[in-house]
């Protein structure tokens, strides 16, 4: 992390250390922060407050004025927050209610990043910004629960994700022209199969790279696309951002085809 990043995180969590006090347990990087993905200025700070008591209105009130203060101090912070108490770490959708999260500059009850990647990652790789260390918050989510997970998000979301971008009438096809769609499209993908094979949680880069190594070569441009399109650096491989799509939703179909097909 940069100065910029550090100041931005000591800043949120002290001001969270005066709204909580005692009942603040910590505050955690769950993101590209905690697993060495992050770019200065593009990715988000993705961030779990671990609390010992749930927020309620009058205190959802002054995170939302936190938030919006951090956007005034810091207007290039990108910080996305989830407030959880230690009741609901390790848990899913049934067996809560929708939890507080700052998402997209709105403040709302959800089930924001409540999934089991969240939790392994907190688990496994998370950066203890203030307060107990991630490894001593008893994180209970196991290997085979976050598989099966990202297997369903592959035929649930991944699949009409792709089917959708193919077409020029809607606007994720007009979208999927672009190089965000590329990185999210072929980055996302390659992180799903990441986990299903090795039992673990990749960053984006990681997983790019992981797929260059197991990917036939017609899948090779694509790829390096994604990668130069995160770093910003290299020369684009191709002319026509047509061939790019189809080379990217040819690319996922592979990968979400490898993904199922798992045992």
């Amino acid at each position: 992390m940069n100065e910029t990043t550090n100041e931005v995180l000591g800043f949120y969590a002290d001001e969270l250390l005066k709204a909580f006090g005692d009942d603040l347990v910590g505050v955690y990087a769950t993101g590209s922060l905690a697993v060495g993905d992050y770019y200065e200025g593009k990715s988000d700070k993705d961030l779990t407050v671990v609390l010992k008591q749930p927020v309620g209105s009058d205190k959802a009130k002054e995170l939302l004025a936190l938030h919006r203060l951090l956007e005034k101090k810091y207007p290039k912070a990108k910080v996305e927050s989830q407030y959880v108490t230690l009741g609901e770490l390790s848990r899913d959708t049934a067996e809560i209610e929708p939890i507080l999260a700052y998402h997209d500059r709105k403040m709302s009850r959800s089930y924001f990043n409540v999934n089991p990647v969240t939790w392994l990652t907190l688990r496994d790789y998370g950066l203890t910004v203030a307060g107990l260390p991630a490894a001593e918050l008893g994180i209970t989510t196991t290997v085979e629960e976050t598989v099966a997970y990202v297997k369903a998000n592959v035929e649930g979301y991944w699949q009409s994700w792709a089917a959708r971008a193919k077409s020029n009438r809607r606007l994720l096809g007009i979208y999927s022209l672009s190089d965000a769609a590329i990185e999210w499209g072929v980055s996302g993908i390659s992180r799903m199969l990441y986990t299903v094979n090795e039992g673990r949680i990749a960053s984006k880069d990681a997983a790019l790279e992981y797929m260059m190594e197991k990917s036939p070569q017609k899948h090779q441009a694509i790829l390096g696309e994604a990668l130069r399109i995160r770093s910003g650096q290299g020369v684009k491989a191709y002319r026509s951002r047509f061939q790019r799509r189809r080379e990217m939703i040819g690319y996922m179909e592979y990968v979400i085809a490898l993904v199922l097909a798992k045992a």
